[in-house]
């Protein structure tokens, strides 16, 4: 996976070129993974029906491996951590599903 693969989108505000770039600053370590990643698509949601006003901002991971996806959400009052608190749990994923995948190699090796 390229950062290319990372699609970033913005939904009930405007997303501008400062929040983008953070974003695509952060998913840089789930490259590192070096899985079987196809795609990343990341949403970031301003929820307008929030009347407190806490947990304002959703960021939502759609991550799309060879045979499956996983979609992984996180709210907060701040764009910024929502967005940080997002790529921790998808990296948290990745690493758990390599740990899952070398496990059974382990497994099939002993067969």
């Amino acid at each position: 996976m390229k950062i290319e693969d990372i699609h970033i989108e913005g939904v009930h505000f405007n997303l501008n070129s400062s929040i983008k770039h953070l974003t695509q600053r952060a998913c840089e370590k789930l490259l590192d993974h070096g899985l079987d990643i196809i795609s990343l698509k990341i949403e970031l949601i301003k929820d307008q029906h929030s009347k407190s006003h806490k947990k304002e901002f959703i960021a939502k991971g759609h991550l799309f491996f060879k045979g499956k996806s996983v979609v992984i959400s996180c709210s907060s009052d701040n764009i910024t951590q929502s967005i940080n608190l997002l790529v921790k749990k998808l990296d948290r994923t990745i690493r758990i599903k390599h740990r899952v995948q070398k496990f059974k190699r382990h497994l099939n090796i002993f067969k």
